[in-house]
């Protein structure tokens, strides 16, 4: 009788091995976010370098002067969608990233 009782015991999870399993769970999904955060700024990066490049072609041709009125308006629009595109980026990247800690004095004599 008593081995029934041995044999049922041992299909029973125990509380060490359930919290075992919920720790490699975790450690799992822990690393599937960091894969995850790692190809969100992987490709956020991509996206940041023809973007640049393109800000930067507008913002020349803007600085020759040889345009007409109606180019510049054109001009400008593509400025500020670049430049809002990068700062929706950048933002996208701080979020993605480790926390950034603020930066305070700290007395080191005490």
């Amino acid at each position: 009788m008593e081995d029934k009782k041995k044999s049922c015991d041992a299909s029973v999870p125990l509380e060490d091995e359930k919290s075992d399993e919920d720790a490699i769970n975790k450690k799992r999904q822990h690393k599937r976010m960091a894969e995850l955060g790692y190809a969100q700024a992987y490709l956020m990066h991509e996206m940041r370098r023809p973007l640049i490049t393109l800000g930067l072609l507008a913002r020349s041709l803007r600085r020759r002067g040889t345009l007409e009125e109606k180019d510049y308006e054109i001009l400008d629009s593509i400025i500020e969608l670049v430049t809002s595109t990068e700062t929706m980026l950048n933002d996208s990247l701080d979020f993605v990233g480790p926390p950034k800690g603020k930066r305070k004095p700290v007395d080191v004599v005490k």
